[in-house]
């Protein structure tokens, strides 16, 4: 029995269905935020066109630092996604006493080209007076970190006695005022060390 000769348009046709099936657009999903060792559920996003004062917003999702993995992983807290980019603020942030387990703490980022702003809220997973933060998904710019803490226990972060405090102040003596803030200059690699303190809200 004589073989047929298989056309060559069923074979340009038969590589592309092969070649949309193998690149779905599945392949192309950035993944959602993964938390670092020891950190604790999340509590909520935001994000906000500008600052109205209180640092939030509507909700937003949340992406990882694509492509190259995030750098400067460790730490207790982390805001991912925050503005699109693949560089990263790590530090510490100490409170004048520890604050107990489950309570709320929020991390604030603004950049100051625009005043856009992305918070993240955390439930604290154990006693402590300071916990390692880490805000990845920067690109290079000048940024003002805010650190609020629900000291008194009634669930928010805003009120007199509960810790509140931008950079570069510290637990005794916190910057409350985001004019009075320094910012952190992200020029071109992933910052370290950028530690402050939040004291008690008046």
């Amino acid at each position: 029995m004589a073989s047929r000769p298989v056309s060559l348009s069923v074979l340009s046709l038969s590589a592309v269905v092969l070649a949309f099936v193998a690149c779905s657009s599945d392949d192309k999903v950035i993944p959602s935020a993964v938390l670092g060792p020891g950190q604790p559920a999340v509590g909520g996003g935001s994000t906000s066109g500008g600052d109205s004062g209180t640092d939030g917003g509507a909700d937003a999702d949340a992406t990882v630092d694509a492509p190259l993995g995030p750098c400067l992983p460790e730490s207790s807290f982390g805001l991912d996604g925050a503005f699109g980019g693949v560089l990263a603020i790590r530090g510490t942030v100490s409170f004048p006493a520890p604050l107990p387990a489950q309570r709320r703490v929020e991390i604030s980022v603004v950049s100051t080209a625009g005043g856009n702003v992305r918070s993240q809220s955390f439930a604290a997973a154990a006693v402590s007076d300071r916990f390692t933060y880490r805000v990845g998904g920067l690109t290079v710019g000048k940024y003002v970190l805010r650190v609020q803490a629900d000291a008194t226990g009634n669930g928010v972060v805003n009120d007199p006695g509960d810790y509140d405090g931008y950079f570069d102040g510290t637990a005794t003596g916190p910057i409350l005022n985001r004019a009075d803030a320094a910012f952190v200059d992200v020029v071109g690699a992933c910052v370290d060390g950028v530690n402050f303190g939040a004291g008690v809200k008046p």
